[in-house]
């Protein structure tokens, strides 16, 4: 199902199977709401571009490459209280320059992340989402700035509960606020920055993350810096 510069439209309860993109929303499509879809075996489940949209309920598992893919200057997008599981790359994955509010999802038991923004994705507002069992991170940024993430349960993904990095030299993951965070038993840190400036980590809970035992261990740190 696709649709092109389309307005205040409702698209609910529509199960999307073995498709290129069960649902795609693309060139300037605002204001619809995308409620109660189930997309399975698709390349993409959901696919933004461009676009602005209200997205939830719906169920994006088993086995597409992407749950929910937002991309290019999709901005103001509202994500909630969608499952995003058992794909086989990443549960939400936001790509180039989306600024969008993303709360309440459930990104578990993906094979790359649980959710992703990767490269611009700026000023989004991430909270209340559970990102457990994935194959790599919980929640990645990659040369993404100004976004807070908060309130997230994070536990048991392969490597880091929360990853800053990034994917150009001149391109670092600044200002982000990572607070009120639950992070355990992930594989790696908690949280990894390898390259941050001024990003802002408080409050968080953190437990049993690389490993770690209530006895003091140097090779079992629970966050990394590399003070980029």
């Amino acid at each position: 199902m696709r649709l092109d510069f389309s307005s205040n439209i409702m698209i609910r309860n529509n199960s999307c199977f073995s498709n290129y993109c069960g649902i795609e929303l693309s060139r300037g499509s605002t204001d619809n709401t995308v409620i109660n879809n189930t997309c399975s075996d698709c390349w993409y489940g959901i696919s933004l571009e461009s676009s602005r949209n209200t997205l939830m309920n719906n169920t994006c598992i088993s086995n597409n490459l992407h749950g929910i893919y937002v991309r290019y200057s999709s901005d103001e997008n509202t994500l909630r209280n969608n499952t995003c599981s058992w794909n086989r790359g990443t549960g939400m994955d936001f790509h180039v320059s989306s600024s969008d509010t993303v709360s309440d999802n459930v990104c578990s038991s993906n094979g790359w992340y649980g959710i992703s923004f990767d490269l611009w994705c700026n000023n989004s507002y991430v909270s209340g989402n559970v990102c457990n069992l994935n194959g790599e991170d919980g929640i990645r940024l990659r040369s993404s700035s100004n976004n807070t993430l908060t309130d997230n349960y994070l536990d048991s993904n392969n490597h880091s509960g929360i990853s800053l990095s990034k994917i150009l030299l001149e391109f670092s993951c600044i200002g982000n606020e990572m607070t009120w965070n639950e992070i355990s038993n992930n594989g790696g840190y908690a949280i990894t920055i390898s390259s941050g400036l001024q990003n802002l980590v408080h409050g968080n809970a953190i437990l049993g993350n690389n490993n770690a035992t209530s006895t003091y261990n140097t090779s079992r740190a629970q966050a990394y810096d590399d003070g980029d």
